[in-house]
């Protein structure tokens, strides 16, 4: 099995109350309840996320200006400040998120938060005004987990989306957007699964625990894994787009195989909805030889191109069997192309004339079937062993035949002759002659 890279893993770390200055309250009763902090210790250039959480225990909706900006270990202001006017509804807590690029240097560094009043002139929380956040670029990171036997995820960088219409409550994890790819797997290839991975819930989910595995839909009891991952934290309405791979073992069963994928996998986040916790995927295919053409239920025309096409990763000699016993067990209901102690080192072949459609409608008359099948058997031509595809049909249209002129059509009376040109003196039709010696008129 293959091994996979973490790519951008966002580790989150929240910053206990204990840490924090102690916080005043004015007369209008603002808190500061606590303060969340991206990674600790980051890479350089790195994206930073910071969220606060704010507290009035006004009997009035109360607007404050927030200010966050980043220094460094000198005390001195790095980048441009972050800016924020909000309205705190009263009798309630409100999260507010920061992102921000972290220096390419490495050092250490905080985030110096504020709450000031709406025009930003004067600080809101009289006292303590000014709280930080420490942090370490570079120096000192820990390195990822070992993969042991199993790859770990790869994760883009995360996107994030405020959620609309949610109450600062629980996490919700869930997954979005899976894909497989491909869906007829070689054995031999890599499969490609893409997955996000989302919290629609209203606080940041840490330590989240993300389980991949696969299983042969005639055992799915025995779900082998594919990665085991942490995710340190996803904060509200944020979206990481995961990406894993893995190689099924050669002694792996042919067959069908669904890939399951779970977050929270060890149950420890508090959740909304615990339900949505866990999707399986449809059906992919695992073959030594993939068909690629004819698909089942394709139709040749009788005096068309007949072309068959596959693929393997474990055989590089092959042969196309064509036949009406679905089964291929008879040998005198199916042929051999190329026929005999041939074979061919090519992934598809044309049939000549003779074979097709020839040897093929001689079958269909003989066993008084319209229907087609092939396969393709592989061979290793180092170890002679051997192997098969699956079964798929096809059909072959009869060329239509040229529709017959028929026979002008017979008059229902026989044609009259023309009458023949009468004589003077001549009788005409049906009148007697005049007798001798009869006086003339």
């Amino acid at each position: 099995m293959r091994h996979g890279r973490l790519i951008g893993l966002l580790v989150l770390a929240a910053l206990p109350l204990a840490a924090l200055p102690a916080m005043a309250q004015d007369g209008r009763n603002i808190n500061v309840r606590a303060m969340v902090l991206a990674e600790t210790r980051i890479a350089p250039g790195a994206q930073q996320l910071f969220q606060v959480t704010l507290a009035n225990t006004n009997k009035t909706a109360v607007t404050a200006g927030l200010r966050t900006e980043l220094r460094d270990d000198r005390d001195r202001r790095v980048g441009s400040p972050m800016t924020r006017q909000v309205t705190l509804p009263a009798k309630d807590e409100e999260r507010f998120l920061f992102k921000f690029r972290v220096p390419e240097g490495a050092g250490d560094y905080a985030v110096r938060f504020e709450v000031l009043t709406a025009d930003f002139k004067e600080p809101l929380i009289p006292g303590a005004p000014v709280f930080f956040s420490p942090f370490v670029v570079g120096a000192g990171r820990p390195a990822p987990r070992p993969a042991a036997a199993m790859q770990q995820a790869r994760i883009a960088a995360p996107s994030f989306l405020p959620p609309s219409g949610l109450a600062f409550e629980r996490p919700d994890l869930l997954w979005e957007n899976v894909t497989l790819s491909p869906r007829s797997l070689l054995l031999g290839e890599t499969l490609h699964i893409k997955a996000d991975l989302r919290n629609v819930g209203g606080d940041l989910a840490r330590n989240v625990q993300v389980k991949v595995t696969y299983a042969n839909t005639r055992t799915p009891n025995r779900a082998e894994p594919i990665s085991e991952t942490v995710v340190q934290a996803l904060a509200p309405g944020e979206k990481l787009e995961m990406e894993f791979e893995t190689v099924l073992p050669d002694e792996s069963l042919l067959g069908e195989y669904r890939i399951t994928l779970v977050t929270d996998a060890t149950d420890s986040v508090d959740e909304l909805d615990e339900s949505n916790n866990q999707v399986t995927t449809e059906a992919i295919r695992l073959t030594r030889i993939k068909q690629i053409f004819p698909e089942s239920g394709y139709a040749f025309e009788e005096q068309g191109l007949f072309l068959f096409r596959w693929d393997s990763l474990r055989f590089d000699e092959f042969k196309v069997q064509v036949g009406t016993d679905a089964a291929f067990v008879d040998q005198s209901n199916f042929f051999d192309l190329p026929q005999g102690e041939k074979w061919t080192k090519e992934k598809e072949i044309v049939p000549l004339e003779g074979e097709l459609p020839a040897m093929a409608q001689g079958l269909l008359e003989k066993s008084g079937s319209n229907r087609l099948y092939w396969r393709v058997e592989g061979r290793d031509s180092k170890t002679g062993r051997n192997g098969f595809s699956d079964t798929l049909s096809f059909t072959i249209t009869p060329e239509p035949k040229p529709k017959e002129t028929p026979p002008p059509a017979m008059p229902q009376t026989a044609p009259q002759a023309p009458a023949a040109p009468q004589r003077e003196g001549t009788p005409q039709p049906g009148t007697m002659p005049p007798a001798s010696g009869a006086p003339q008129g």
